[in-house]
């Protein structure tokens, strides 16, 4: 019966492949979800602006699709048409007579009604069919397999500082004829230089609301609001206006909320930060100026969530100065620190925030500007601060800080190879006071009944709930990770490897301005290269190119993000995990993944740069960064969220010993020996601080000589207690002298208990009222590793029972005859119900003689 279904699902497989090869479709397009139509995007013509000049056009899948011209999302500028560019348009459903195409292109001079209204249809109407240029051309996009029809404007007579609307038709040899919708003509401006606007930013598509609007001067009536501009600034013509709001987890959000929170009245109330955006003008070629003179800017507040018109001397615009290299935040309600940055004549009022940008530009960045509002008294003494803190095996990728009341704040984290995550908690006091230390589990998303009064994490993500601290008891917490080693592969099946899926970003789409780019996967070559919207599965113990995919080693992605886009985090098995950076590393391939990795627009952050140096003795080896073209120095600056590589050569007679990673004198060293590739090459990923690698080398063909002194590490795992003097991270580390004894205490919360002791991998056997262990004749390293559960009626490992050894005596009785075996396994249950506390009065039966 199974062999029969099995070959059913394989012909209906084989029906579906024939079937997408009939229509023009790659196999995988096949089972590709068609979602024609839903996104939108936006483009400007010659006079844009709120009413007039937007046009929107449908995104359109990859797939299944009838014949026709898909709207046009470019325009062609003055700058690009000198330099002979060509206007391309593409037809969707023709892949498979791409030979039979033949094209027929309309051009006609724009009209409008009035001043700004375009009227497509009368100009349509005295559209006329423009010559064929001998470099026009048809031909199939292998990576789209979509049909990409090529014509140059340039010998159509077109006059300069004038804009023109052109449209396709496509024939195939059929008959049937594929013809662009009138009014969504492919846009051709000669006009150059600057206009003036209004201009609303591309969050205004689809009827919403605008947030960023820009204007150049002199302007009476701007969205309803009577002012007058006084500035004679304009946009560059074919510009857009774009705004992005800036994630919590981003670098410039973190930086803006601790100047908002630091920025305090007289009364000592600080600014809670209400959002941060990005805003600059697109579409202007490097060296071109974006914008000129002075231009007037305006904060629509009714866009902005909870924006009280009746505090408006509360609310405060922070911005950070790109211009250099060095960022820091500006008060624009301080007149002469926004001047500093050309801002002038802020105004905060009920219809929103406006002021004026003096200058030139010619980056197309406008700003970053983040909204704040004074907290009262009460939100001020709820404001609360977070310390991260984290064991050896991972970092925090935040530095922390302090917090108004309901800021959410965000922290991620991530292991180091050959780790994961063993716990996430809030530790609240002092643990050095009488009153202690109190531990609050952030369990993981995955554990639906365990107890989360402040949340859950999910992938390397926490966000503090939006009421923490609504009662002032946790004003100073700190925020602790601990890591521990990574499980390793077990098959299901025998013979069975893990596989891995990877898709690069969202399925393929014909426009160019959604956020896309390619991935590599383990090794930047051809073989393991994902493009943008594809999805390809590798198999553990193959080699792909270069890279052999091992089981229970790291696995690091390589991101290509296309221009203007970036990589905002990555999708494993349904969990998401932040990204920072042109690359990510999975601590441990040991499970079958269905990764995605996301990509966003890209946005101005700040560039953090730390200092990453190499520490070892000079006279045994030799140690540098890069695995090409090596530098030979102590140390280098590395942008944060990459990684770092080192080359590690050993002299004659010497080998490497040892490799440890730590952030300075005092902080969590994290073994990386295991890291360090045959051919000597380590690489430390995600660099977020200031970061060591200490490396110790040994002589070769040498007996080691007996050491002194002897290391006892101790640590605490899973929830319900922990090591005295440990400290928050849970490790405790001394150094004994060889033959000594080390004691090691621990204190088990209420409701909890002890579930095991191991020493050095080792089972150990200890009492349930016990609370401590010692190490005794220490002639080695000691790795004491004590772990705590939830009470429950299994007895932990190493301990016996009251109920256990009742059941092993009956068990024994009903083995020898002593005792009928039904009424044995009787008893034995009675003993489990009753907690072992069942008292047995038990006859001997006689044997008989022999």
């Amino acid at each position: 019966m199974g062999s029969t279904i099995h070959a059913y699902i394989n012909k209906l497989i084989a029906c579906l492949l024939s079937a997408a090869l009939v229509v023009g479709l790659s196999p995988g397009a096949a089972f590709a979800e068609s979602d024609a139509g839903s996104g939108s995007t936006t483009y400007e013509d010659k006079d844009f602006n709120g009413t007039s000049g937007q046009f929107q056009s449908d995104i359109y899948f990859i797939g299944q699709e009838t014949f026709a011209v898909v709207d046009p999302t470019t325009s062609m500028y003055e700058r690009e048409f000198v330099a002979g560019n060509a206007i391309e348009m593409y037809v969707k459903g023709a892949a498979n007579f791409v030979d039979s195409l033949t094209a027929t292109w309309k051009m006609a001079e724009a009209v409008y009604t009035g001043v700004d209204s375009p009227n497509y249809a009368v100009a349509y109407a005295a559209a006329q069919v423009v010559a064929a240029h001998e470099n026009d051309s048809i031909a199939l996009d292998n990576q789209t397999r979509a049909v990409v029809c090529r014509h140059f404007p340039q010998n159509d007579g077109l006059e300069a500082n004038k804009t023109y609307w052109y449209w396709l038709e496509v024939e195939n040899a059929s008959g049937q004829v594929a013809v662009q919708n009138t009014d969504k003509p492919f846009v051709v401006i000669r006009e150059t230089g600057y206009r003036v606007g209004p201009y609303y930013d591309d969050l205004a598509a689809n009827g919403a609301a605008y947030t960023w609007m820009v204007a150049g001067g002199p302007v009476a009536n701007i969205d309803g609001v009577n002012v007058n501009t006084g500035v004679n600034g304009a946009i560059y013509k074919g510009s857009t206006l774009s705004s992005i709001v800036s994630p919590s987890t981003s670098s410039v959000y973190e930086f803006l909320e601790q100047v908002a929170v630091a920025d305090k009245d007289i009364s000592g109330n600080a600014m809670k930060l209400s959002k941060v955006w990005q805003v600059a003008i697109r579409g202007v070629n490097e060296g071109f100026e974006a914008y000129k003179e002075d231009i007037f800017v305006k904060l629509n507040t009714d866009a902005v969530e909870g924006f009280d018109t009746n505090a408006l001397g509360d609310y405060k615009l922070f911005m950070l100065d790109d211009s250099g290299q060095a960022w820091r935040s500006v008060d624009l309600m301080d007149a002469a620190a926004a001047a500093s940055v050309g801002i002038t004549d802020v105004a905060v009022e009920a219809t929103g925030i406006t002021f004026k940008l003096t200058g030139t530009n010619t980056t197309g960045n406008i700003g970053v500007f983040g909204l704040a509002k004074r907290m009262t008294q009460e939100e001020t003494d709820y404001s609360f601060r977070v310390t991260p803190q984290f064991s050896s095996g991972g970092q925090i990728n935040n530095n922390g800080g302090t917090f108004a009341y309901g800021a959410c704040p965000t922290f991620t984290f991530d292991s180091y190879p050959g780790h994961k995550v063993d716990s996430v908690a809030l530790l609240v006091g002092d643990s050095r006071l009488s009153g202690g230390q109190v531990r609050y589990e952030i369990p993981h998303a995955s554990k639906a009944n365990a107890q989360a009064p402040y949340g859950t994490y999910s992938g390397n993500i926490y966000t503090f709930p939006a009421d923490f601290n609504n009662d002032g008891s946790m004003s100073d917490v700190i925020f602790c990770v601990t890591f521990t080693k990574a499980d390793s592969y077990v098959p299901p099946v025998q013979g069975q490897v893990p596989i891995v899926q990877l898709t690069a970003g969202d399925a393929r789409r014909f426009l160019t301005d959604v956020p896309h780019g390619s991935v590599y996967f383990g090794a930047k070559t051809n073989e393991t290269r994902v493009n943008a919207g594809e999805t390809k599965r590798f198999e553990a113990n193959r080699t792909y190119g270069s890279y052999t995919m091992k089981v229970n080693y790291p696995m690091t992605l390589y991101f290509e993000p296309a221009d203007g886009c970036r990589v905002e985090s990555i999708t494993i098995n349904g969990e998401t995990y932040a990204v920072a950076g042109s690359s990510y590393t999975i601590p441990s391939f040991n499970t079958d993944m269905s990764i995605k990795v996301n990509f966003v627009f890209a946005t101005i952050e700040p560039v953090l740069y730390f200092k990453v140096s190499a520490d070892y003795d000079s006279s045994q080896a030799r140690v540098g960064f890069g695995q090409s073209g090596a530098q030979w120095v102590d140390s280098i600056r590395v942008s944060q969220g990459e990684q770092t590589t080192f080359i590690v050569e050993p002299y004659a007679n010497y080998a490497l010993q040892s490799a440890v990673v730590s952030y300075g004198e005092g902080t969590p060293e994290t073994d990386a020996t295991t890291w360090i590739s045959e051919q000597g090459i380590l690489t430390v990923p995600n660099i977020q601080r200031d970061t060591i690698v200490s490396f110790v080398f040994k002589k070769t063909n040498e007996p080691p000589v007996p050491a002194d002194t002897f290391t006892v590490t101790a640590r605490a795992v899973g929830n319900g207690g922990f090591i005295s003097g440990s400290g928050t991270a849970g490790t405790l580390s001394a150094t004994v002298q060889a033959g000594g004894s080390y004691t090691i205490n621990y204190q088990v919360h209420l409701g909890y208990r002890v579930v095991s002791i191991t020493d050095n991998g080792k089972s150990m056997n200890f009492g349930l009222r016990d609370r401590s262990y010692t190490v005794f004749n220490i002639a080695e390293n000691h790795d004491v590793v004590i772990a705590f559960d939830t009470v429950s009626s299994c007895p932990p490992a190493g301990v016996i029972s009251p109920t256990k050894r009742i059941i092993h005596r009956l068990q024994s009785l009903a083995k020898t005859g002593d005792l009928n075996v039904p009424i044995a396994i009787s008893f034995a249950a009675v003993a489990v119900v009753a907690g072992g506390t069942a008292v047995f009065l038990l006859r001997r039966r006689k044997r008989a003689a022999s």
